[in-house]
């Protein structure tokens, strides 16, 4: 997963205490289906769901993602992008996080 930042990252962004990586949780297309042709036949993909609830540190780092106009590049098939995606929680996600989906199919 990736985020992008559009102009100059703020010092205001809140820390877990832990590496800058560790602020970059990131986020999901949701439960959306997408049809894709594979050899001539409709194949169906949806990403997993998100299942977690935001902690307030993760709505803290959304919000400050956010207010950069951050955005999170990533695939639906991507296990790491998941793993970013349950760290935020669904409401963080959903709320504040802008997402891109990366992948053709997806």
């Amino acid at each position: 997963a990736i985020f992008l930042f559009v102009g100059t990252p703020s010092a205001d962004i809140p820390s877990s205490g832990g590496s800058s990586s560790t602020l970059l949780a990131s986020a999901a297309a949701g439960s959306t289906t997408t049809t894709a042709a594979l050899n001539g036949k409709a194949a169906l993909y949806s990403p997993p769901p998100i299942t977690t609830d935001s902690s307030q540190q993760a709505l803290k780092v959304a919000k400050s993602l956010q207010s950069l106009n951050a955005k999170m590049y990533g695939a639906y098939w991507c296990s790491h992008c998941f793993d970013q995606k349950q760290i935020l929680g669904k409401e963080a996600f959903e709320t504040y996080v802008q997402y891109v989906e990366c992948s053709k199919d997806g």
